[in-house]
């Protein structure tokens, strides 16, 4: 663990990665050291869990493989599931996440309707992978049909802290519009989350 508290008023431990520190607003960032003992960049609070986040846009090439972003690459286990998400994207789960959503789902009642929709839509859909020597995942034709994503046009790579979905660009955007509009009306709307 490096304690960079000082520096920047957390303790961060990384491995894998350069750790920086950020001196005044605006400084430029320095390379402080590797640390080899950790298997993934933790903050703290963040579990045993890679910190997925931000977007990126990448081509799907003309076989349906997608060069997932370096920076989620470093992070993310060999074992990957990729399945349907909600609301129309492809979601990529790190094999730890996956298998504590099985365990969730699995509790859920056979008897309940809901749970064996549920069931079904998220597992039918599921597969295991890992990504090529490139970085690359091959995304099924039937996901892909889902979520809209065409052979050579963008897809919108999203990091959702534990999760990755992947969006044609235009259904993200309209889903962010309508997000933006919902906040802009309803300022309360994200105070049930109790975040």
């Amino acid at each position: 663990m490096v304690d960079l508290h000082a520096k920047v008023g957390i303790t961060i431990a990384c491995s894998h990665h350069l750790m920086y520190n950020v001196g005044g607003s605006g400084a430029k960032w320095g390379a402080v050291g590797r640390e080899a003992t950790f298997t993934q960049c933790s903050i703290p609070g963040g579990g045993d869990h890679p910190m997925l986040i931000g977007q990126y846009s990448y081509t799907l090439d003309n076989k349906g493989r997608l060069t997932m972003p370096s920076r989620f690459r470093d992070d993310l286990p060999e074992q990957l599931i990729i399945t349907k998400g909600f609301d129309q994207c492809v979601a990529v789960y790190p094999i730890q996440v996956w298998r504590e959503l099985t365990a969730k789902i699995s509790a859920l009642p056979l008897t309940d309707p809901t749970g064996r929709e549920f069931r079904r839509m998220l597992f039918s859909e599921a597969m295991d992978f890992e990504l090529d020597k490139q970085g690359r995942m091959l995304i099924p034709d039937r996901l892909r049909e889902y979520a809209g994503l065409e052979l050579s046009a963008e897809v919108l790579i999203v990091g959702l802290e534990k999760i990755i979905e992947l969006w044609n660009p235009q259904t993200w955007e309209e889903k962010d519009r309508l997000r933006r509009k919902a906040a802009a009306e309803d300022p309360a709307l994200w105070s049930s989350t109790n975040v």
